[in-house]
């Protein structure tokens, strides 16, 4: 992705957007934006369609600044192609994660524990849950 992926607190005020408005956001996009997908599956997802109906709610930046998250060991894991939950996500919440530790596996869209042939989802969250 070219970096321009919304952050974790702009998805959070994004919502209720009216009828259009992801076709609009969509004319703003290149390929390296939506890559190695074209626009059409990009913005065609399923899951995409469905944060159109969210309700609009102002949120503050994750956490506040005024408070800091716990010190517990966190798995987050992602896949390299998926367009729901950007790799660039992963790497904003380990910033705000005092013990974050990131998987990205390569190739792999959404749903890397349960759908990916690749398994090495699964094996870092066996080894994650085993601590080694």
């Amino acid at each position: 992705m070219s970096g321009r992926a919304l952050s974790l607190g702009q998805l959070g005020r994004s919502g209720g957007r009216p009828p259009g408005a992801l076709e609009r956001a969509a004319e703003n996009l290149t390929p390296a934006d939506y890559g190695p997908f074209d626009a059409a599956t990009a913005t065609g997802l399923g899951s995409l369609l469905g944060c159109l109906h969210w309700p609009s709610t102002p949120t503050e930046e994750l956490p506040p600044p005024r408070r800091a998250l716990p010190g517990v060991p966190v798995l987050l894991l992602g896949g390299s192609r998926d367009l729901s939950t950007p790799v660039e996500w992963l790497d904003e919440q380990k910033r705000m994660t005092p013990r974050a530790r990131v998987v990205v596996v390569p190739g792999v869209a959404h749903s890397v524990q349960s759908r990916a042939a690749d398994d090495r989802g699964r094996q870092a969250v066996y080894d994650f849950l085993l601590e080694r």
